[in-house]
């Protein structure tokens, strides 16, 4: 059996890019698997600034062919051409599949160096995988390795308490951009409610920041704030919230995004900056936003 992987990351193409290319990507591993014998084995990771496949071939000379059929399960379910795809994803193979996971699974290869989120998203595609029976006996050993390797970087080295992330550190420059630094006084909607929008939760609380709302298009934002705080908003609710907001957080990826004339209409009476902050891995707020008077992002 032979490992190998299709990197696109923040390093190599825009971050529009990567989340364009990861559309449907909760797919791919299950349908790469169904429709080539030449694929035995894959686990997606997907991120804000990244989006990797790792995969298993039953021998060297079917390499091409399973990256071939993986690029073709990626083009389907993104809509972009095969050529863009093929171009956007570097290959590895041999000793480096196992390098790079490990530095990625041990913050390394991030955006912020050291950030630790990126160890549970590595423990979570791996989990996924299993749950869906794509991960094949060798890449369940890559992936485990890869998470020791992160416990045992964040124990042994400065970097573990470092305590930076990617949330901290978007918070950090929301703190930079806002008039008055003092989070106690700042209302906050976050929209998503996964492990990003739990982590900004979680950092929002140790700043102090109390008055907190959260938005789900799913539905899933009372069940999130029974856990974590917070009041729980729906559409009806929402637009009243964003109106009042001084930051607003998005960490959902869904369909639905804020579109710059919405918001623009929402906010029309509002007095103080808003500071938009997108940690969606597809944009949950429109790029013009950052464009509008009165808000920073």
């Amino acid at each position: 059996m032979v490992l190998f992987s299709l990197v696109a990351t923040h390093a190599d193409i825009d971050l529009e890019t990567v989340a364009q290319l990861s559309n449907g990507s909760s797919e791919v591993a299950s349908s790469a698997l169904a429709d080539s014998q030449l694929v035995s084995g894959a686990v997606v990771l997907a991120t804000c600034n990244r989006y990797e496949i790792y995969g298993e071939t039953p021998h060297a000379e079917n390499l091409e062919a399973a990256r071939s059929a993986l690029v073709s399960q990626i083009s389907g379910l993104s809509g972009l051409n095969e050529q863009l795809v093929s171009r956007a994803f570097s290959t590895r193979t041999g000793p480096e599949v196992s390098r790079h996971l490990f530095a990625v699974s041990a913050g390394l290869d991030s955006a912020v160096v050291g950030e630790r989120e990126i160890a549970g998203q590595v423990r979570r595609a791996l989990i996924t995988a299993q749950h869906e029976g794509t991960a094949s006996s060798g890449l369940v050993r890559l992936f485990q390795a890869a998470s020791k390797t992160a416990k045992d970087v964040g124990a042994q080295t400065a970097l573990g308490s470092r305590g930076l992330s990617i949330v901290s550190v978007a918070l950090d420059l929301a703190t930079d951009l806002s008039e008055n630094a003092d989070w106690s006084t700042k209302k906050v909607v976050v929209f998503g409610t996964g492990a990003y929008a739990g982590a900004t939760m979680s950092l929002l609380r140790d700043r102090g920041c109390t008055d907190v709302s959260v938005y789900s298009s799913s539905g899933r934002a009372e069940a999130f704030v029974a856990t974590r705080g917070g009041t729980a908003l729906d559409a009806e609710t929402l637009p009243a919230a964003v109106a009042a907001a001084d930051v607003m957080i998005g960490c959902s990826g869904s369909d639905t995004r804020v579109e710059a004339e919405e918001l623009a209409k929402v906010r029309a009476l509002s007095t103080q900056t808003l500071i938009a902050i997108d940690l969606a891995l597809t944009h949950d707020f429109d790029p013009a936003v950052g464009e509008l008077d009165g808000v920073d992002s």
